[in-house]
């Protein structure tokens, strides 16, 4: 039988299993609230178990949260995950052995939406090659002799994949510079959508879209969305962004697609492998812009996520349903 302490026993001992130098912040709000925090590290299953051995709770990333780990830690009533993807988590395995997953989707939606728009200009007015070239000692204003494509802004279109609250905030901006927005999300009926054109199907979408923008979760229907196929789709001179999730991508056939000008350019804050190993082509290719998952952050959101990763276990303890429940079918089980 699973026995748990009360609250006011104070018997909640909570993992934290993303690295930090320092987990104040955190162990303030669930010392106040009568758990006990440990820091610990999950890089690998066995890692997860060990470090989670007798936890009510974890604080967690992208740790891998296997069915392994769910059968083994009997006392695991919550997996608290500070982002917004929880790719690496069975959900299944959780729900079965009656394990609550929570999120927090809702407070980094302008950050990464500034982000893609950030890499969008970047990409269509060469900026990170104009930067490299005045800083080499080459003061060359006409960008035909060095940068092509560059169309004007006003008039592209943007294909947004993924119609949630990231792709809609970037839809919102883009529009500001003159954009067409069609977008594609299997999820969202067109007709509940009206300023923006949602019946097209992803290939349309592609082979129309000067910017193809990626906001989807990464799941088994979603990796490698955008493959051989996809990318011969889209027009020699659009360009691709990823700030969702990297194996999104096939990335070795991204490479072909860069190196070969089946496409005009690419900008990804994320990529399949993170970090890259030094050997990946995709660091050498001059028509990419990488950024290292970062779209996320702002000074703010860190600390706001931190704080809601935490008092999401102390809703849970206290029997008060949660913000953003993976698995809201799971209970409190005493």
């Amino acid at each position: 039988m699973i026995h748990i302490m009360s609250l006011e026993k104070g018997g909640y001992k909570v993992v934290n299993l993303i690295p930090r130098e320092n987990i104040d912040l955190e162990r303030s709000i669930l010392e106040k609230n009568g758990c006990t925090l440990v820091q610990g590290s999950g890089r690998t299953t066995k890692e997860v178990i060990e470090s989670a051995k007798d936890a009510y709770a974890v604080i967690a990333s992208e740790q891998p949260f296997t069915r392994e780990v769910f059968e083994t830690l009997h006392n695991l009533r919550m997996v608290s995950i500070i982002g917004v993807g929880f790719d690496t988590v069975d959900i299944k395995a959780a729900t079965d052995n009656g394990v609550l997953v929570t999120h927090v989707p809702d407070l980094i939606t302008d950050q990464v939406a500034d982000h893609a728009v950030a890499l969008i200009l970047s990409l269509i007015r060469r900026i990170p090659q104009a930067d490299k070239m005045v800083k080499s000692g080459i003061w060359e204003s006409r960008m035909n002799k060095w940068a092509k494509p560059v169309p004007r802004i006003r008039g592209l279109t943007a294909g947004i994949i993924g119609f949630g609250r990231t792709g809609r905030a970037a839809a919102q901006r883009l529009r500001a510079f003159g954009f067409n927005i069609i977008a594609y999300d299997p999820f969202v009926k067109p007709e509940t959508v009206s300023d923006v054109d949602m019946k097209v199907s992803l290939t349309e979408l592609l082979r129309h879209s000067d910017i193809v923008s990626i906001h989807v979760a990464l799941s088994a229907d979603t990796r490698h969305l955008i493959g051989e196929k996809e990318l011969r789709a889209m027009k020699k001179t659009a360009f691709l962004v990823n700030v969702s999730r990297g194996p999104i991508i096939d990335e070795p056939m991204l490479c072909r697609a860069l190196s070969e000008g089946w496409i005009a350019g690419a900008a990804l804050d994320v990529l399949e492998v993170e970090p890259p190993k030094p050997e990946n082509p995709i660091l050498k290719l001059e028509n990419v812009i990488l950024t290292p998952h970062i779209a996320y952050y702002s000074d703010e959101s860190v600390i706001e996520q931190r704080k809601r990763t935490v008092e999401e276990i102390i809703r849970h303890i206290k029997g008060l349903p949660p913000l953003h429940a993976v698995n809201p079918e799971v209970k409190l089980r005493k």
